[in-house]
């Protein structure tokens, strides 16, 4: 990957203006506003007293099961994990800009009916609530059930770390903002809006960057309304 990305163009967002309420803008928690991948790899160290230190790359040959598949067994056997973990630094400054602009609604597969039955799911979505609160992070609505598609969720930009998550947004003609991390700079859509095109950085220097990204997206989506 070169400095911009080989000729990525971001999408403009000179239309969100001319929506007549306030533009929706669907946030995803994990991996986006909370630091749940770095939480879950400490986690599997500790029960696996192994030291990983290619990531979720190398959880697989270290201890015989996917990254997915110990996430599940991790948080099944205990919800309070998601307690623990970090917020992305500069999602809290971002989110109270945000909202003098948007409605904001966090849209995450953590309550997902796939891998949770309803109490854990109904338990997991309150714990989940809590910890936005408890870290100042602003939203009006936490959506409940998430469906498999998110893009089914009404939002005029989505803001996920997952590619095909933005790849669903962008083909309902909406801006998908891709939350640029170390583990998915390789599947990077190409009709998504990154913050590193915006202000000619290096990609890797954004991701490993959380309160400059953060702080470049809540500035260009809010640039359009201010005028």
């Amino acid at each position: 990957m070169n400095k911009l990305n080989i000729n990525h163009t971001n999408p403009n967002l000179s239309h969100l203006q001319e929506i007549d309420d306030k533009p929706t803008i669907g946030i995803d928690l994990d991996g986006v506003i909370s630091s749940t991948r770095r939480q879950f790899l400490k986690e599997i160290e500790y029960r696996y007293s192994i030291n990983l230190n290619n990531g979720a790359r190398s959880v697989q040959s270290k201890t015989g099961k996917s990254f997915g598949t110990l996430i599940e067994e991790i948080a099944k056997d205990d919800t309070s994990i998601y307690q623990d973990i970090k917020p992305i630094r500069g999602a809290s400054e971002a989110t109270n800009k945000l909202k003098e602009y948007y409605n904001i609604k966090i849209i995450t597969h953590r309550v997902n009916s796939d891998w949770l039955d309803k109490p854990m799911r109904k338990e997991l979505k309150k714990q989940s609530i809590d910890w936005l609160n408890n870290h100042n992070i602003y939203f009006d609505e936490f959506v409940y059930p998430t469906p498999q598609n998110k893009s089914n969720v009404y939002a005029d930009v989505y803001i996920d770390d997952r590619k095909q998550n933005i790849e669903n947004f962008v083909n309902n003609d909406k801006i998908g903002i891709m939350y640029l991390r170390p583990h998915n700079l390789e599947s990077i859509p190409w009709e998504s809006w990154l913050a590193s095109t915006e202000i000619d950085e290096d990609i890797i220097y954004i991701s490993n960057n959380e309160e400059i990204q953060w702080n470049t997206i809540a500035n260009s989506l809010i640039e359009p309304l201010s005028d």
